[in-house]
């Protein structure tokens, strides 16, 4: 009995320290990513529309704070900066920089000793900066362009965690909000002026502190 209860004891031990092994850890992060978007502007006036197309790559960085509630589930809270450039019909770039505050909850499906792999959701709030020389164009007619605006984005992706310390991830952010640039009255016509980012998807590395 007493070598029945010592083998129970030390099963239970081995399992509760691999649990522990396989557990990620609350912490800081930061990391760095490199994708492609796609974007668009579109203008209406006197009930005709223009609109255009571009698309190009993308650079982020970011930085926050993850912690776990079980092995297989937490939370991360981060700030980000990207920095895009779409290219379109007209000579020249459209630049878009997105900035702001986001929270993912993270799930784990598969663990090992050394590496889980999972998933993540999320949603992130903050601005959009727009700049172009089809703007800069528009301006010098004396049409003042509201190029800063509201962005409000959905977060989805893969993650996988090898030794605890580095993260690979593929993601995708869908913005849900177009920036409106102008919307009054030119020249005795109603015109509305919008920009939006359609998607991005990418590659991020994360190294967690």
């Amino acid at each position: 009995m007493k070598g029945k209860k010592i083998l129970i004891g030390s099963v239970v031990a081995l399992a509760l320290s691999s649990s522990a092994s396989l557990a990620e850890e609350n912490g800081v992060f930061f990391g760095v990513g490199i994708g492609h978007g796609a974007g668009k502007q579109e203008m209406v006036e006197s009930g005709t529309k223009d609109k255009l197309v571009g698309a190009g790559a993308s650079y982020e960085i970011i930085a926050g704070y993850k912690q776990f509630f079980t092995p297989n589930v937490g939370l991360r809270y981060y700030a980000n900066f990207t920095y895009a450039n779409f290219n379109n019909e007209n000579p020249g770039k459209t630049t878009i920089m997105n900035y702001g505050v986001n929270v993912d909850a993270l799930f784990n499906f598969i663990t090992s000793e050394s590496a889980n792999f999972g998933a993540f959701v999320g949603v992130g709030v903050g601005g959009n900066t727009i700049d172009s020389k089809d703007l800069d164009d528009i301006e010098v007619l004396g049409i003042n362009l509201k190029k800063t605006g509201l962005d409000v984005s959905l977060n989805l992706g893969l993650r996988s965690v090898v030794d605890t310390k580095h993260s690979l991830e593929a993601i995708a952010r869908v913005p849900l909000v177009a920036m409106t640039l102008f919307d009054g009255n030119v020249a005795g016509t109603q015109a509305k002026f919008t920009a939006s980012r359609n998607y991005n998807i990418g590659a991020r590395y994360i190294y967690n502190f």
